[in-house]
């Protein structure tokens, strides 16, 4: 019994309370509620991978002429 909210498991107000992920990334990171998250191809991807892939086209870094 936590020594704080005498409860267990602790209440969502205790300070002991550890919150549990609902599900993970790929990468492995949880994800936790109102966390922000992404499903690409029924898969589900964290803000940090989304954000590594992310780039600026430039030109030259595509094989189509225009």
């Amino acid at each position: 019994m936590c020594q704080y909210c005498r409860q267990v498991p602790c209440n969502v107000r205790c300070p002991n309370y550890e919150d549990k992920p609902l599900t993970y990334c790929g990468c492995g990171n949880p994800i936790y509620a109102e966390d922000i998250y992404y499903e690409i191809c029924d898969q589900i991807y964290c803000e940090d991978c989304v954000s590594e892939c992310r780039r600026t086209a430039a030109r030259g870094d595509f094989d189509a002429e225009f």
